[in-house]
């Protein structure tokens, strides 16, 4: 087993880095974030199932419930200064 010197200040931003999330959006997911309209009768859809799919992988990740996870992703695209 061999011994490193590891300095303290690395280590400590090592460990916070740990638990930092970061998060990309691509152009074609925001462009397919809204659902194209069906041409049919009835209400139609708001949202993608890009976006409904990625919202519950969050959900999923997370371990929320809906509400929930519909407010983090709000508050990711606010961040972001995404309008979504």
């Amino acid at each position: 087993m061999r011994s490193e010197k590891v300095d303290g200040a690395a280590y400590e931003q090592a460990l916070k880095q740990r638990g930092s999330i970061t998060f990309w959006v691509s152009d074609d997911a925001i462009s397919a974030w809204y659902a194209e309209p069906t041409g049919k009768r009835g209400a139609q859809l708001t949202y993608s199932d890009l976006a409904i799919e990625t919202s519950l992988n969050i959900r999923l990740i997370f371990g929320q419930a809906l509400r929930q996870t519909e407010g983090l992703v709000e508050s990711i695209f606010k961040m972001m200064s995404l309008k979504l």
